[in-house]
């Protein structure tokens, strides 16, 4: 394995990851696999970035100039153990697999170092240097020289500090041609001298030497030093067997679908055919280097030493033009709905090296069981499948009396309409693509059915149990006959739960307590408990909601006014709406920020708002179906539609022009924009799905349709009828606006619930209240504003006027 270290002069980063791609040719650096790098920019601290294959551990001390770090390639190796030493950083390096690692030490000495400052640094590296696999490299600002083959001597008292610390630890500098000067002063009346070593301890060197010249690629003033050091083979990574599959480039899928039907099963066949048509990994469009990019890399490292500094500054130039060329394009391409250009532009600007803050800890295996121990806890083997044999024997007593009915042609094909594109494969590597393709031979298809109804005739039951929901339902059944009558009957629920996330609610707080310690005594027969400190609980006055016992702690209310969320909604008993918009504007503002390079780059806008709904309508309405049909909300959700728009439009103010009228003015060309791009506004959007979810709660026959015939318009209106001392009557905060009944009343009448039975019936009264509730798009008083009387001519008064109508 080589290994080299480097003062680089003040690269970050990004930039020291950008190297290795440099050293494509290079006769010394190609093979490099570890860098020890000195003069790193970065912020004091430990840090990782990892970039085209590389990691780079790196950081330094408060109060230092620069910091060092090791880079080495994440397909080999990894890293753990990373330590903060004065004037330098070292981490334990270990091949993926390999028990055995080597502790790497980037250091640093100051050239303004004392005698005594530089025996303070060696002294605090001595724990790090006694390790029984050592590999040093750093910049020691002194020359040594080793003139008879006897060793390394120095020539100041500081450099005799320096090598009788890494004798005192059996350290050796082996072969790396010692006499070769690594430091080349930019101030050519300065002479070039050697200051840069590898010291190794317990690691066999084999051959060494100094990468002449290579300070240019770096656009710095040292040359790298590099040594061959003896390691057991790395172990090949083995292929994964599972993974998104593309086709190959070469593949002809048409002619191997038609080709005779080999003589095997139908799945080793097809797996046969996907493996021969479909290679490993997802459609990405990756840059690719340029012929003249090429050949320029080859001719800087071959360039003599007077010219190699600005044939490389060449390369580097030529490089970032042609990455930026290229990157551009992707987003041109994005912008205009190429969701392929889309894919590769999210590929590289994914967070990467998330990681290595964790498994840069020792015994983080643990660590993590440990943590995830006390959040998912396995259910007892014997109960699992004495529950999976009951469900076992139930289905085989029912298909014994249900009559066999087969897939058929058309039943098969209405399955593969659901089927998603790029989606991961297993061990067999056939891929949705892959079987759409063959679906379209008659011959293929009916092997495929006859499979199909194969394993379905003689397939077993699937393993995934729904763990938990009988657990709330139990323990709010429990608790239910303590919920007595207030301001009428009790409601029908009083909670729900999604995945991990569990939802209670009640009118008496008697109740709530002893549903609370139903459930956390349920929870606790799987190894479950409750966090009290991840538990809010909100009440509906502003004082007077008293503790609650949980998990053996007392959880006080939120309050009054606090915002919590329940699946992405906000909920308060405060200003419900502010804090509706308020989500709603963060989440559109997020999703716009992370694609504003496609929304605002230089392409056609009408492809650009598509693009916008494509992007940010989903994340900024979120949740919307179920938010009150108010007009404040449809108004604030399309003002951050068009307010985006118009930034996506690049709006400048004109000269004299104040910040209002510059307001109104694009705003409305915006307006005009949305409608010419026959895109939905955003609150028309959000009433047909209103729309549609009540109507499929008031279908289902599980889920919310008890709790919307809970104390609905039809037992208010009851209640109207009955004498005032023993009708109820709502509270003095009721806000009868954000009841989204009262406007489904208006449209389907009273007997809503029961027109909704019909699809078809619902489906056709759903334009009717998008035109009694959306906004309007202008206010219509355009014809009033000063500013449109020049644009308006005599003949064509009545048109202006109509068009100005509509924006």
């Amino acid at each position: 394995m080589r290994v080299a270290t480097w003062n680089v002069g003040g690269l970050t980063a990004q930039n020291a990851l950008d190297l290795p791609k440099l050293f494509v040719g290079h006769s010394r650096l190609d093979a490099v696999h570890v860098l020890v790098l000195q003069e790193i920019i970065c912020e004091a601290g430990i840090h990782f970035h990892e970039q085209n294959g590389w990691v780079l551990v790196h950081g330094k001390n408060e109060g230092d100039w620069r910091g060092t770090g090791v880079a080495y390639k994440s397909a080999e190796h990894g890293h753990t153990n990373t330590k903060l030493l004065p004037a330098g950083l070292a981490t334990t390096l270990a091949a993926k697999g390999g028990k055995r690692g080597i502790r790497f030490l980037a250091g640093h000495i100051p050239h303004h170092s004392t005698i005594a400052q530089a025996e303070a640094i060696m002294s605090a590296w001595e724990h790090t240097m006694q390790k029984a696999r050592l590999m040093l490299g750093f910049d020691a600002n002194e020359t040594f020289t080793d003139e008879d083959g006897e060793g390394p001597r120095g020539h100041t008292g500081r450099g005799e500090v320096i090598l009788q610390a890494v004798a005192t630890c059996g350290g050796r500098v082996g072969p790396q041609q010692i006499d070769t000067p690594t430091y080349h002063p930019y101030n050519t009346a300065m002479q070039s001298r050697r200051i840069d070593y590898l010291v190794t301890r317990g690691v066999q060197v084999q051959a060494g030497g100094v990468a002449e010249g290579s300070r240019h690629i770096a656009k710095s003033d040292h040359d790298a030093v590099w040594q061959d050091i003896h390691t057991h083979p790395v172990p090949k990574p083995k292929k994964p067997t599972w993974g998104a599959r593309r086709f190959t480039e070469n593949s002809k899928p048409t002619e191997t679908a038609k080709a005779p039907l080999p003589q095997t099963d139908t799945h080793t066949a097809i797996g046969g055919i996907a493996r021969r048509l479909t290679q490993p990994g997802r459609h990405t469009s990756n840059f690719r280097e340029s012929t003249a990019l090429k050949q320029a890399r080859r001719t800087a490292h071959q360039a003599p030493p007077h010219e190699a500094r600005q044939a490389w500054k060449a390369v580097s130039r030529m490089r970032k033009q042609e990455m930026r060329v290229w990157h551009d394009g992707m987003v041109r391409e994005a912008s205009k709905l190429d969701w392929q250009a889309y894919r590769t532009l999210g590929h590289h600007q994914r967070r990467q090296g998330w990681q290595h803050h964790l498994v840069d800890q020792q015994g983080w295996q643990s660590q993590l069981r440990e943590h995830f121990g006390g959040i998912f806890a396995k259910a007892p083997p014997q109960r699992t499948a004495r529950r999976l044999g009951a469900t076992r024997e139930a289905l085989t007593q029912l298909c014994k009396r249900t009559p066999w009915r087969p897939f058929n042609d058309i039943d098969l094909r209405m399955a593969t309409l659901k089927w998603k594109r790029g989606k991961a494969t297993g061990p067999d590597a056939i891929s949705h693509e892959v079987l759409l393709l063959l679906l379209q031979e008659p011959t293929w298809a009916g092997r495929m059915l006859h499979m199909m109804n194969d394993m379905l005739y003689k397939g077993s039951i699937p393993q995934p149990i729904q763990q938990g929901a009988d657990d709330l339902e139990g323990a709010l059944n429990a608790a239910q006959p303590l919920l007595g009558p207030a301001r009428g009957p009790p409601p029908p629920q009083s909670g729900g739960s999604f995945m991990d996330d569990t939802y209670l609610w009640s009118h008496d707080r008697g109740h709530l307590q002893y549903a609370l310690a139903e459930l956390e005594r349920r929870l606790g027969g799987h190894g479950l408990a409750i966090n009290p400190s991840k538990t809010a609980i909100i009440y509906s006055e502003k004082a007077g909601g008293g503790e609650f016992l949980i998990g053996g702690a007392q959880v006080g209310c939120m309050p009054f006014g606090t915002v919590i969320t329940a699946l992405g909604s906000p909920i308060t008993f405060g200003e419900g709406v502010a804090a509706i918009v308020t989500a709603m504007n963060h989440r559109a503002r997020r999703a716009f920020q992370k694609n504003s390079k496609l929304l605002c780059a230089p392409t056609p806008l009408k492809a650009r708002i598509h693009l916008h709904q494509a992007l940010v309508r989903g994340a900024a309405l979120w949740g919307g179906q179920s938010w009150p049909v108010t007009e404040a909300i449809l108004r604030a959700i399309n003002s951050t539609q068009l307010q985006q728009i118009r930034r996506m439009m690049h709006p400048a103010r004109r000269p004299g022009e104040e910040w209002g009228e510059w307001n109104v003015r694009t705003l409305r060309g915006a307006r005009v924009a949305l409608q010419q791009s026959k895109v939905v506004r955003w609150s028309t959007f959000q009433l047909g799905h209103t729309w549609d979810l009540y109507g499929h709660m008031a279908r289902a026959k599980h889920g919310g349709t008890a709790m919307l015939q809970w104390k609905n318009l039809q037992w208010w209106e009851a209640e109207k009828a009955k004498p005032r001392r023993i009708k109820e009557q709502h509270a003095r905060r009721y806000n009868s606006q954000v009841d989204t009944e009262r406007q489904l009343v208006k449209i389907a009448t009273n007997n809503w619930m029961q027109v909704a039975q019909s699809p078809v019936v619902w489906h056709n009264l759903q334009e009717a209240f998008i035109k009694q509730y959306d906004p309007p798009w202008a206010t219509g008083k355009q014809g009033s504003l000063g500013n449109l009387t020049p644009n308006r001519t005599t003949g064509n008064r009545g048109g202006s006027r109509a068009n100005e109508a509509i924006c």
